[in-house]
């Protein structure tokens, strides 16, 4: 069999699956075979392959400078790194700190002429492409394509798994304050990251505004749950929150739902308005044409302000309750801040949501095709979940009883990634199918790899 190899992938199925599913099945063609599956599980089986095209971030596990073994590995191999990093382009400070961030995701100077760059908007490109000759191609961000008529609405909308309707919905990010494991060593570790004062003092800074801003939050949620106790609130925070507190919190107000079952869009797609402050989730909501509530109850300048100008800006409980609850419109436009489309291309009139994919065909239609045994080489791959499966097996028990982080950890590794649902995954290819006009062929290995290929007329 001869194909061009393709790895897409997935870090944390909630946020990324629903929008690499319809990547792949764009991707998909005689000539090419996709193996979608968890980051890590695709570095374990690199070794099988030669003249691939990788799309994401992940072969960078670290901040940068950052160790760059395993992108020498793909490298080795003769593989194109296509980087992309999903999770969005909204950032707190000013862009000064942007660039700061920017820099930390990744040194285009490390990177090879036959890899890419996709950034979500001119903001990143300019600043990627003063760094380096890379190139850098301006697609914006396609778990952002949430628009009613887009291919990814619509698979949210058929297959969303929320029951409830017609809730107000309350997205938190206060990580820094309520992390899921130890805070502390989080803390040290962000500390030892900087290695310098000033950015220690804005650390510290930062954990302040952070506290101050999640009293108000719980607050907000309390006082509107008991004036209206015929109103459903979902509360569903960060992944790399805990959710303990807010369960202790409000155990005794019965609509009150903490959650962090589904996806956030799947909540989004029935919520009746979204609450939050400063997160990516107000870019989703937006795109889905959801009323955003932006609580700030103070000035911070360290904060991500940015996102003010997609929805509401309320600073007290009273104008939150106006707007989300009392049928108050907006009279202000939507998007006044210039530095926001620079940020997203998605927000521009503009905007082309097959670009990425066209981008995508050009650069890996240049790779070779790769010869291989299938068979074997489900075989190989089959041996590898074998021992990979062994491996924590054996560290269950030590994680448990001698190292109490460590299993936190692994409790929200595998909260990110359980695996793929066979059935549903099935059940979205079939869907896609009919709108693509391609039939797919999907090997599942275990639950930690999708293999994908087109069925063409003679299999």
């Amino acid at each position: 069999m001869k194909k061009r190899i393709i790895f897409i992938p997935v870090e944390t199925i909630a946020r990324e699956l629903d929008y690499k599913i319809v990547l792949a099945s764009n991707l998909l063609s005689k000539d090419n075979i996709i193996f979608l599956g968890q980051h890590d599980f695709l570095d374990s089986i690199l070794r099988n392959f030669k003249d691939g095209s990788y799309i994401g971030k992940h072969v960078f596990k670290e901040s940068f400078p950052c160790p760059l073994g395993l992108y020498a590995k793909y490298k080795k191999n003769r593989f194109s790194i296509f980087w992309m990093h999903e999770e969005g382009g909204i950032y707190a400070g000013d862009q000064k700190n942007w660039k700061k961030v920017l820099d930390e995701l990744l040194d285009p100077k490390v990177l090879k002429k036959d890899d890419a760059i996709f950034t979500w908007g001119e903001f990143q490109k300019r600043h990627y492409s003063s760094l380096s000759s890379i190139q850098s191609i301006n697609v914006g961000v396609p778990r952002f394509n949430l628009f009613e008529s887009s291919i990814l609405r619509s698979i949210i909308s058929k297959f969303n798994r929320v029951e409830d309707k017609n809730y107000i919905l309350i997205n938190t990010n206060f990580s820094t304050v309520n992390y899921h494991s130890d805070r502390e060593e989080m803390l040290k570790n962000l500390i030892n990251t900087f290695q310098n004062d000033s950015a220690n003092v804005q650390l510290a800074m930062h954990f302040a505004s952070q506290n101050k801003i999640f009293s108000h939050f719980i607050e907000l949620v309390t006082t509107l749950a008991r004036k209206y106790p015929n109103q459903l609130f979902v509360f569903r925070p960060h992944p790399t929150e805990s959710t303990k507190i807010y369960k202790l919190l409000f155990l005794n107000l019965e609509n009150v739902k903490v959650t962090k079952k589904f996806s956030a869009v799947e909540w989004m797609d029935k919520c009746n308005c979204l609450i939050q402050n400063g997160c990516t989730t107000s870019l989703e909501a937006f795109f889905m044409g959801k009323r955003v509530i932006n609580f700030f109850p103070f000035e911070d300048k360290d904060s991500i302000n940015i996102t003010k100008e997609l929805g509401i800006s309320c600073s007290t409980i009273e104008e939150v309750e106006s707007f989300a609850l009392n049928g108050q419109s907006q009279t202000k436009s939507l998007i006044n801040l210039e530095e926001l489309p620079e940020l997203i291309k998605n927000l521009r009139k503009e905007y082309f949501e097959n670009e990425i994919i066209n981008e995508l065909q050009k650069l890996i239609e240049k790779k070779e095709l790769f010869s291989f045994n299938y068979n074997l080489l489900i075989c190989k791959i089959q041996i590898a979940l074998f021992f990979k499966n062994i491996l924590n097996n054996f560290k269950l028990l030590p994680r448990y009883f001698l190292f109490k982080n460590k299993w936190k950890d692994y409790k929200m590794a595998v909260s990110h990634f359980p695996g793929f649902s066979k059935q549903e995954t099935i059940e979205k290819f079939n869907y896609l199918s009919k709108k693509t006009l391609k039939d797919h062929n999907l090997k599942f290995i275990g639950k930690d790899l999708i293999i994908i290929s087109q069925k063409l007329d003679h299999d």
